[in-house]
């Protein structure tokens, strides 16, 4: 591996196996360009500060689903309804996928390309779309509601053969996927 040290904040990278160019699984942000979907260096930003946790919840909380994209147009629309949904009682707002996919033919976000990236196209200013979306779960919890966010690792951006190396697969592909026939 070559690291250049001095990469700076917005700085796109890509890592490159076999002459392949794939994505870094662990990469904060996602851009995708015309050649393909490339990794972003993103330098820490100022969290907010910790709170004391919220209330304890029943055994079976009332959890309001929704899409960010059709609920409020992106993150920070959201905020517009939280007062509503916490007047229903609710005690959980559960975030249909917020990681990266590709939004070209993939309305839900079902087939993630990484999971610890924020999906760009809900956001205001793309390149701060993590803080968006933590501005909208401090939102929620400022109105007593906890947020649950749908992690999907059975369903990736690479899919099956008709699908690019996109990542893991690209990587090492016995060791990240499952196979159907051993």
């Amino acid at each position: 591996w070559e690291v250049d040290v001095d990469a700076a904040d917005g700085d796109r990278y890509r890592l490159v196996v076999d002459g392949v160019p794939l994505v870094d699984p662990h990469t904060h942000d996602l851009v995708h360009l015309p050649d393909g979907p490339w990794g972003v260096v993103r330098a820490p930003w100022e969290r907010r500060p910790q709170r004391a946790p919220l209330a304890a919840r029943a055994a079976q909380p009332l959890v309001y689903e929704l899409h960010v994209k059709g609920f409020g147009g992106g993150y920070l629309g959201c905020i517009d309804h939280l007062d509503h949904v916490a007047s229903l009682g609710v005690d959980v707002v559960e975030l249909l996928p917020v990681h990266p996919f590709d939004d070209n033919d993939n309305y839900w976000g079902y087939m993630p390309i990484v999971w610890g990236a924020v999906h760009r196209g809900y956001a205001v200013d793309a390149e701060r779309a993590a803080e968006e979306l933590a501005t909208l779960v401090s939102a929620a919890h400022d109105r007593g509601l906890d947020v649950w966010i749908d992690v999907v690792f059975n369903h990736t951006g690479e899919g099956g053969g008709e699908f690019p190396a996109l990542t893991l697969r690209g990587l090492d592909p016995a060791l990240h996927r499952r196979h159907p026939n051993g």
